[in-house]
């Protein structure tokens, strides 16, 4: 009995340190994200803007989105933030969903930067997500292009991967995301898995268009 105990235990050793590990890792992660949009919040307060206060406030208390404040810059402030928990959230619960199937996202992989399997590629031309990026090209290009204030590959990159998450319909129509969630639901995939797919898609068309510099750099 001993023995058969001691098996088991070795044979799956190296699945418990791993998902051990991943939550760890998304812990400190998301606790850092976390204090960093507490101080953005808590510096916007101290902003000369009257209502300022009161607007917070409100959002603090009610949980509430789309809270215009009196000054622009600080809206967009508010915006990102909230974009980025959602981000997060959604991230870690695709996350926990495939732990619990002990499988990886099988449409993309995590290297630098984030990139697309064969797997996805197959999925692309299944569903036909070349020609829905066409047609939607123009407004997702303008999306980005008035969004991104540096463009550069890092950012470009996280926006692209957190927008297309947290609001597909920026990215795809409505048809195509029902197709998708009808894939994902038959295949077992969370729509982050998808979305993710579509973000390196965009990204990978705009860096192109704009001649951004994705080229890393060497040590003379």
């Amino acid at each position: 009995m001993k023995e058969i105990i001691n098996d088991f235990i070795l044979k799956n050793l190296g699945v418990s340190i791993v998902i051990v590990v991943a939550i760890f890792i998304i812990v400190i992660y998301a606790t850092i994200y976390l204090y960093k949009a507490y101080q953005i919040t808590k510096n916007v307060k101290n902003l000369p803007c009257d209502e300022n206060n009161k607007r917070i406030n409100d959002l603090e208390k009610n949980n509430a989105r789309n809270i215009e404040l009196p000054c622009i810059e600080n809206t967009k402030s508010i915006t990102r933030i909230d974009t980025s928990l959602v981000y997060i959230d959604k991230s870690i619960s695709g996350l926990i969903t495939r732990m619990d199937k002990l499988q990886a996202n099988a449409y993309t992989k995590s290297e630098s930067p984030l990139k697309i399997t064969e797997k996805g590629k197959e999925m692309i031309a299944r569903l036909g997500l070349d020609a829905e990026i066409d047609k939607n090209w123009s407004r997702i290009n303008k999306f980005i292009d008035e969004n991104v204030e540096m463009k550069n590959a890092y950012d470009v990159n996280d926006f692209c991967l957190k927008q297309a998450v947290v609001f597909p319909n920026k990215f795809i129509g409505d048809d195509m995301l029902l197709k998708i969630k009808n894939d994902a639901y038959f295949n077992g995939l969370e729509l982050v898995d998808y979305m993710k797919v579509v973000a390196v898609m965009c990204r990978d068309r705009f860096f192109e268009e704009h001649e951004i510099e994705t080229i890393p750099l060497t040590r003379n």
